[in-house]
């Protein structure tokens, strides 16, 4: 009987064991297998706009030609969902820090379709935001999917 038991005992414990070891040599599911990768960001100030004199001329002052009113910032986001692609519900999120405000402001993209290949995603910080808070003077981007982020990317002047 106490054989028996040592039996069980050692069982027990080599089930374990292999319990502990067996999740690393599955295959995990297709929604685990998920490598976003972002692989460039590109960045470019917009023009401002311009007024221009000769569509009306009678309702413009002289000091209204020419003279912009702040120009925007465009950041242009590629990144690309692993092998199998990405589910939908993949989220793009770019945070991003101005120079005359302390707080982090954010705008997303969310893909509600499933992703294949390589894909860019647009933001753009309109004029009104720069003329508040000045030009974009760091930011984070991240990819992330039911909360689980995938992959990120931040600027060298970004501090969490």
């Amino acid at each position: 009987m106490r054989i028996l038991r040592m039996k069980r005992g050692g069982f027990a414990v080599g089930f374990l064991v292999l319990a502990s070891v067996l999740p690393g040599l599955c295959p995990a599911p297709a929604s685990a297998m998920e490598a976003a990768r972002i692989t460039r960001i590109t960045h470019r100030a917009l023009e401002p706009r311009r007024a221009s004199a000769s569509l009306m001329p009678g309702r413009l002052g002289p000091s209204d030609v020419g003279v912009g009113q702040g120009a925007g910032e465009e950041f242009r986001v590629y990144w690309a969902p692993g092998p199998a692609g990405s589910l939908p519900g993949t989220v793009v999120t770019f945070e991003f820090r101005q120079a005359f405000q302390s707080l982090i402001r954010t705008l997303f993209i969310q893909y509600p379709f499933a992703v294949k290949g390589e894909r860019c995603a647009l933001f753009e910080v309109a004029e009104p935001a720069i003329r508040q808070g000045g030009r974009v003077t760091a930011w984070r981007v991240r990819v992330s999917r039911g909360g689980r982020r995938l992959a990120e990317r931040t600027s060298e002047s970004w501090e969490p």
